[in-house]
């Protein structure tokens, strides 16, 4: 019974502290991968993924509130935004 009230919270309240430290991490890995193969090369291959204006890209613009808060992966924005 324990587990059942108090383990939802739990769960909310550790994802609420992980999405912005993978976040973090993932822009992280990508200042990492700019500095080795130079960062105008990553730069231009995320703006001509973002030109493609794929949905999943898209859609991932469009988060907003908690849900972005809590989703761990960078949009491509945010990817780009990081390497300038």
């Amino acid at each position: 019974m324990f587990g059942s009230i108090f383990g939802p919270a739990a769960l909310l309240l550790f994802l609420y502290q992980l999405g912005p430290a993978m976040r973090k991490l993932f822009l992280r890995l990508d200042s990492v991968a700019a500095q080795s193969m130079g960062s105008m090369i990553l730069l231009s291959l995320f703006k001509r993924i973002d030109m493609l204006q794929l949905e999943e890209n898209e859609d991932a613009k469009k988060r907003e509130g908690w849900v972005a808060r809590l989703w761990p992966e960078p949009n491509i924005t945010e990817r780009i935004d990081n390497l300038k």
